[in-house]
């Protein structure tokens, strides 16, 4: 679900800011919900400043990062998906 809606938010310019994906997170986990009255991921949620962030949602994007699965622009907070060699 992370690389889905990091992928469809990226577009062509392939960043998003981190804002952005935490809120297409909780928008595709609850329209599940909502549909389905399960959520998708099942992990739990807390109120941040900004709007609710899943409880993994930093651990999961720095690990990612340290993994080289994500780049992370830490001036601009945009992540962008590091799309794995061709072969």
């Amino acid at each position: 679900m992370y690389f889905a809606c990091l992928k469809y938010a990226s577009g062509s310019h392939g960043g998003v800011p981190k804002t952005k994906l935490a809120k297409l997170l909780y928008l595709a986990d609850f329209t599940n919900f909502y549909k389905e009255l399960e959520p998708m991921s099942g992990v739990k949620y807390r109120r941040m400043e900004y709007g609710p962030v899943a409880d993994v949602f930093f651990s999961l994007t720095e690990a990612l990062h340290e993994g080289g699965k994500l780049i992370l622009r830490q001036r601009t907070q945009l992540l962008l998906y590091r799309q794995p060699p061709v072969r």
